[in-house]
């Protein structure tokens, strides 16, 4: 089961001292204002303001008057990379309503409680992806382009593979991606292992690495893929637009 836990405060409080979890946690602020402290980072809430918060990561609530909130922790590797984001409900409540009813499920533990609570937590999930799209800040694109990041010098990273784990048809994914980006995700992938190349061929005279060398670091499999995709990209291979940087770089002095 995804979810692994579910709380629900009965009273309005003032602070909510610093703590974490050992799981990602979705806070759901039903009354009040305030501001949350996350990894150090200060973020307002109003009531409909939901939050998710990566795992380990300590927080704290703090308001003037008073605040009433409710939360689950869960468990979903596409959020594994991601770091914490803010989305609104809708003027009818519609995620806090599927909330409450995943709560009282997962209260009750009847028969079947288990594949109940994670059917709601899959429609919580949809319009998490929807609302946090409204915003403009769609949690499985951020934790695709945090994973491109994290592998984009490993040349074994299989990207497909990375794509097909969202829950969406592959074609919605790149379209959210290019969305976000202006790029599909093979071509951000691309651009970031060619901007990293370039950045080692400005200091190769002095570093004196090889081009084998560069490629690897880039994240390209051989040296020749190397230098057959950097001149699709840039129209010039390594060595020449090298020797190019290296001349512009001393007209300038």
């Amino acid at each position: 089961m995804k979810v692994r836990s579910i709380g629900y405060k009965s009273d309005k409080r003032t602070h909510i001292e610093p703590h974490s979890h050992a799981f990602t946690e979705l806070v759901y602020y039903i009354s009040g204002c305030g501001e949350s402290v996350i990894g150090g980072e200060t973020v307002s809430f109003c009531e409909g303001d939901i939050l998710v918060i990566p795992a380990g990561v300590p927080h704290e609530d703090n308001s003037e008057t008073v605040f009433h909130s409710c939360f689950f922790t869960f468990s979903d590797d596409n959020l594994k990379s991601r770091g914490f984001f803010r989305f609104k409900d809708t003027e009818e409540r519609v995620f806090l309503n599927i909330l409450k009813q995943m709560y009282s499920e997962y209260k009750l533990r009847r028969k079947n409680y288990e594949n109940i609570v994670d059917s709601l937590y899959g429609v919580l999930y949809q319009y998490m992806l929807t609302l946090s799209e409204d915003t403009g800040d769609d949690p499985y694109v951020a934790g695709l382009i945090d994973d491109i990041i994290k592998n984009q010098s490993d040349p074994e990273y299989d990207l497909s593979a990375a794509v097909s784990r969202i829950p969406m048809s592959s074609s919605y994914v790149r379209a959210l991606f290019r969305k976000k980006t202006g790029s599909t995700p093979l071509q951000f992938l691309t651009s970031r292992r060619i901007e990293h190349a370039k950045d080692m061929l400005r200091v190769r005279s002095i570093s004196g690495v090889s081009m084998e060398a560069i490629a690897g670091s880039a994240g390209f499999g051989s040296n020749y893929y190397f230098s057959r995709v950097f001149k699709k990209y840039t129209g010039q291979s390594p060595r020449e637009w090298e020797k190019l940087e290296r001349q512009s770089g001393a007209s300038d002095k």
